[in-house]
């Protein structure tokens, strides 16, 4: 019913003019105590001077950090009404997001952008959730319960002196809160036109003297897509989640914890499949399946106000299996981290690691490895110095990251940093970097049937179009030069402006080899290699605007510009990303109990690959009662019945349009 008032009945071109009075009202309301809605997290004050730790490995408020950082805040997350990580770092600017189909997702960070990118780190806790297949992320697997998280941090621009070889325009890292935090009951069950049923449980306790525990599960049920044609695409997607953290804080200023979790998603495909019979290849359905489970421990030791230490070790095991792949992956991984005081103007940060990974890989006919190279060991070292000067105005940082991989050995990765706060409410920065972003498993030893067609004098020999990698593949580099400003002119209103050039070397490119004939069965096989022989250049700029209006009502603005051209064939661009990202939030209390969320967002067209610009509203109604009990109406997309975000590459998945979508939700924790 809720649906059908909302997107039936009214116009679709009315939208806009109903929400907007609504944000206006915010103005004029009354607004309820700070305690019954928790007014003071929405705060620009506190919303400036968040801790982030992502920069520098050591927490710092996000004004004072010298990077382009961004922090999206658990409360953020619960307004925005968001339902999984992908969605959550639309919100997020200067970052590329776009929904390939119900469970797919390409995301990237001032750089190019497909499903398959693998230029940027994430991370859930500090760790790491790349597949070392391609080194990228599968986003339908990192579908955590929101009401988990504590904040998301982002870094635009490289972090490898700190994160790795493939920080290389980015890192993310997802915080999940402390046991402590989440003490009580929790329970939330919705559902809807696209998020067709999903619920979620969760239960904190005390655990002994000086601990916590909380124990979590959760499911959901997305609904298919449509097609170019408008017709039901068959792609719908379910999953289930389950886990538990528990933390200790000891009279010896030692904190421990420990979190485990365990999922299954299984998610529904339409694909071309290749063959080596008539007819080549074909549409065809594919029910893929993908289980998994991690185990987490991390030990800090405080010594001082400046002196600490921190151990964190864990173990992956992920199994995906769909119709042209089967993997199974166990990862093991040790990180450790020192941070000291050498002297009163110096804090020190420096550490090491060790990655294992052993990949075990079923080939098919459409894609194959060599399966003699099952096992890979990762290890680096780093070390950073903060350095302050004239009275803490001026800071310096200066460091570097050796890493050795299976794949090109030694690499190195400096970084230095300057910030200078001329005033109180200003600060400037400055950034050059060095970073890396080391050859994919599918880019040295993979074989990939990207195509097929008919031979023009014989019809019964096939020919194939094969992507091959090569072990001769070095790592693509960048050297990014950038500068930031932050300035708060009165005390509601916050500027943050990030400007960056890219110099980037050996990108990967494909060029076409000497067609190879075969036998048993007649074939021809045109292959496409591998090599480093590109050049580029990227340059852009993002603007953040945060106006707190009235208490309570809080106004984002942010704009992303990127340009990335290639130096090596200037008449040749980037295309699967989009230039231009426009985005407006508003945040409100509009009366007692009511809150309203709204988010516009403007897209760029990708002209050459026949994706258009859109322009897309999401907006949240929400009532919460003084029972710890609230009532959402969350309306997604709802400028367009259906709109589309991007394509897939390499692998050829069915296209998608993303539709509109009304879900709502109750909540009740306490």
């Amino acid at each position: 019913m809720i649906e059908y008032l909302l997107v039936s009945v009214i116009p679709q071109r009315a939208l806009p003019w109903l929400i907007i009075p609504m944000l206006l009202m915010a103005s004029s309301t009354p607004h309820q105590a700070e305690d019954d809605l928790h007014l003071a997290e929405w705060s620009l004050e506190d919303l400036v001077t968040t801790p982030v730790s992502l920069a520098s490995r050591s927490e710092e408020a996000l004004f004072d950090v010298s990077a382009a950082v961004a922090v999206v805040t658990g409360e953020e997350l619960r307004r925005s009404g968001v339902t999984s990580v992908a969605e959550a770092l639309r919100l997020v600017p200067g970052m590329q997001v776009a929904r390939l189909d119900a469970s797919k997702w390409a995301i990237s960070v001032r750089g190019s952008n497909s499903r398959f990118t693998n230029n940027m780190l994430v991370q859930i806790d500090g760790r790491s959730v790349y597949t070392p297949v391609f080194s990228g992320v599968y986003w339908e697997v990192q579908d955590l319960l929101l009401d988990n998280v504590e904040q998301i941090e982002v870094i635009r621009g490289p972090g490898a002196t700190l994160w790795g070889a493939n920080a290389f325009f980015g890192v993310v890292n997802i915080i999940t809160k402390s046991a402590a935090k989440t003490r009580g009951t929790l329970v939330t069950a919705g559902g809807g036109s696209e998020e067709r049923a999903f619920g979620a449980v969760r239960g904190g306790r005390r655990l002994g003297e000086h601990g916590d525990i909380r124990l979590y599960a959760r499911f959901f049920d997305r609904d298919q897509q449509v097609d170019l044609a408008g017709d039901p695409s068959g792609d719908e997607w379910r999953g289930a989640r389950g886990g538990l953290r528990a933390d200790w804080t000891l009279p010896s200023d030692d904190h421990l914890m420990v979190q485990a979790a365990i999922y299954e998603t299984d998610l529904h495909n339409g694909l071309t499949a290749f063959l080596l019979e008539p007819p080549y290849a074909i549409d065809a359905e594919d029910d893929v399946d993908i289980d998994g489970g991690h185990v987490l421990g991390r030990w800090e030791r405080r010594f001082s106000a400046t002196h600490d230490m921190a151990l964190q070790v864990y173990f992956d095991r992920t199994r995906h299996r769909e119709l042209y792949l089967r993997q199974r992956h166990h990862t093991f991984d040790v990180d450790f981290q020192h941070r000291s005081s050498p002297g009163p103007r110096h804090e020190l940060i420096w550490g090491s690691g060790l990655r294992f990974v052993d990949a075990n890989l079923d080939s098919t006919f459409m894609l194959s490895f060599d399966s003699s190279q099952d096992r890979f060991t990762y290890y680096n070292a780093f070390a950073q110095d903060d350095i302050s000067l004239r009275d803490g105005r001026v800071h310096l940082t200066l460091g570097g990251k050796v890493e050795h991989n299976p794949f090109t050995g030694l690499e190195l990765q400096p970084n230095a940093r300057v910030r200078w706060a001329p005033r109180d409410r200003q600060s400037l920065w400055a950034a050059v970097s060095r970073a890396v972003r080391t050859p994919a498993r599918v880019e040295t030893d993979v074989e990939l049937v990207m195509g097929s067609l008919t031979h023009e004098q014989d019809e019964d020999v096939p020919i194939f179009v094969v992507g091959a990698g090569s072990e001769d593949l070095c790592s693509q580099k960048v050297i990014a030069i950038e500068a930031g400003y932050r300035l708060r002119p009165i005390p509601r209103l916050f500027i943050d402006i990030a400007t960056f050039v890219q110099y980037i070397d050996d990108i990967v490119e494909v060029n076409l080899g000497t067609p190879v004939r075969l036998t048993d069965p007649d074939r021809l096989i045109l292959p496409t290699l591998l090599n480093n022989r590109g050049q580029g250049r990227s340059a852009g700029a993002e603007v953040l605007v945060d106006w707190e209006a009235r208490r309570g009502w809080l106004v984002q603005g942010t704009y992303s510009y990127l340009n990335m051209r290639r130096n090596d064939a200037p008449s040749v661009g980037f295309t699967d990303r989009s230039p231009h990202h426009l985005q407006l939030r508003s945040r409100s209390t509009l009366a007692e109990w009511w809150t309203l969320d709204a988010t516009a967002r403007y897209v760029a067209e990708r002209a050459q690959q026949a994706i258009d610009g859109y322009l897309t509203l999401d907006a949240r109604l929400a009532w919460r009662s003084g029972h710890g009990v609230e009532i959402s109406v969350v309306g997604q997309n709802l400028l367009a019945a259906e709109h589309q975000e991007g394509i897939t590459q390499i692998v050829l998945h069915r296209t998608a349009q993303i539709q509109r979508g009304v879900y709502g939700q109750i909540r009740w924790e306490r």
